[in-house]
Parts: structure tokens; sequence; C-alpha cells
């Protein structure tokens, strides 16, 4: 039997986007943002995103305090 309950989180679920979705969305705000950065500069390694924001940091020439805001201000 499926319950309101069930309906609700499944339509919830298909609504909300895939981590691959959210990441492709934020990708295209930093490149439009920075057009020096390339696909190959945004390429999301499994457990090594900590590597790729320190390479990005140094490619943009940000600080950590800056970088950090852009970080959250993709995110949102």
């Amino acid at each position: 039997m499926i319950t309101n309950k069930d309906l609700q989180f499944r339509q919830f679920s298909r609504a909300t986007p895939t981590m691959k979705e959210t990441w492709d969305m934020q990708k295209a705000k930093l490149i439009k943002k920075y057009p020096i950065l390339t696909e190959r500069d945004l390429r999301y390694d499994e457990g090594k995103k900590g590597a790729m924001w320190e390479r990005l940091q140094i490619k943009l020439s940000l600080s950590k305090e800056k970088m950090q805001k852009l970080i959250v201000s993709i995110q949102q």
C-alpha cells in the first residue's frame, strides 16, 4: 500500500537535483564569473575536492577567505 507520505517523498526526490546536476550548475556559475577557468580546472574527482579548491584558489589568485566566500556564493 502506497501512502501519501510515500508519494510526497517520491515527488521531492525527483525534483531535487542530483549531485552531478548541482555541480554542473555550480561549474557554469564559476565559468561565467571567471572565464579563464576551464572544464579541466573544474573537474571533480571523488575525495579530492579540497585539492581542486586549492588549485582554483591559486589560479584565481584569491585569498583563503575570498575563496571560502566564493564557494558559499556558488552554492546558493
